[in-house]
């Protein structure tokens, strides 16, 4: 019973461990706020695996830039995530917009809005698996 004890035990150790070793701190964001230009959104190539959190970053843009969802400014990155279960997570923040599915069929754009949003990837593939509005962390 002390094995299993003491097994538990370094179990929830290493799981919080591993929880702090996938936040991001504001000096590693901030090497990401830039703007990523053009010329390395156009390079991006699907299929190859994801390495490290600025190839997430240009591959969660790509994937974004395919959506619905349009920035009207420079988004932020919020964070960038080494989720469990091979996949990416990363968040972005600022002024939005969600064109509607047949541009057609609208006069007047959407009013932007100011939120975050968040793009999931699996890190294999390079594949986007989910995108859609998040909370803003406080």
């Amino acid at each position: 019973m002390a094995f299993l004890r003491l097994g538990l035990s370094v179990i929830i150790l290493l799981t919080g461990c591993s929880n702090l070793a996938n936040r991001v701190t504001d000096t590693e964001v901030a090497q990401y706020l830039t703007p990523i230009s053009e010329e390395t959104l156009e390079a991006f190539q699907e299929g190859i695996p994801i390495e490290n959190e600025q190839q997430a970053v240009i591959a969660a843009r790509v994937y974004l830039d395919s959506t619905r969802i349009r920035f009207t400014t420079h988004p932020e990155v919020v964070s960038v995530v080494e989720e469990p279960l091979n996949a990416w997570k990363v968040v972005f923040e600022g002024d939005y917009q969600i064109n509607p599915p047949d541009p057609m069929h609208t006069l007047t754009p959407p009013a932007p809005v100011h939120g975050c949003v968040f793009v999931a990837i699996d890190t294999n593939a390079n594949v986007r698996t989910e995108v859609g509005t998040i909370g803003c962390p406080p």
